[in-house]
């Protein structure tokens, strides 16, 4: 069996979230049945989950903020032709490829920076459902 990246990402993801559904379960969802909190108890049933996935959200963004950036900015030719400028050029020249670098960074982190909103929002409705 070949293991790529993917692969593992799942095994890792499948294993974080059983962890995490243990930990809710034993720590927070059982005891609220056994003492008769029964509101508690399906705000968790219902709210736990959801922060789970936010959180889950939250690492792809942020893997994905990570990947794009990265290649965005240092497998780029025109990024690394401007640090040339930067390092050698006028200081006009300097001074837009430094702009040109930063909208590169921007326009790289935007994917990414979504996916890191949508899954903190994600944790935000859970964590809200939780608490009521």
């Amino acid at each position: 069996m070949k293991l790529n990246f993917r692969k593992v990402a799942y095994i890792v993801a499948g294993i974080f979230v059983a962890l995490c559904l243990y930990s809710a379960l034993t720590e927070q969802i059982i005891p609220y049945w056994n003492s008769g909190q029964k509101h508690k108890f399906w705000t968790h049933i219902f709210g736990a989950p959801i922060c789970i996935f936010g959180a889950l959200v939250f690492v792809y963004g942020g893997a994905l903020f990570t990947k794009d950036v990265l290649l965005g900015t240092f497998n780029n030719p025109v990024v690394l032709g401007n640090i040339k400028l930067i390092k050698s050029g006028d200081k006009a020249l300097k001074q837009k490829a430094r702009k040109e670098n930063f909208r590169l960074l921007l326009k790289s982190s935007k994917r990414g920076a979504k996916w890191l909103a949508i899954g903190f929002a994600v944790i935000m409705l859970g964590a809200f459902i939780i608490n009521q």
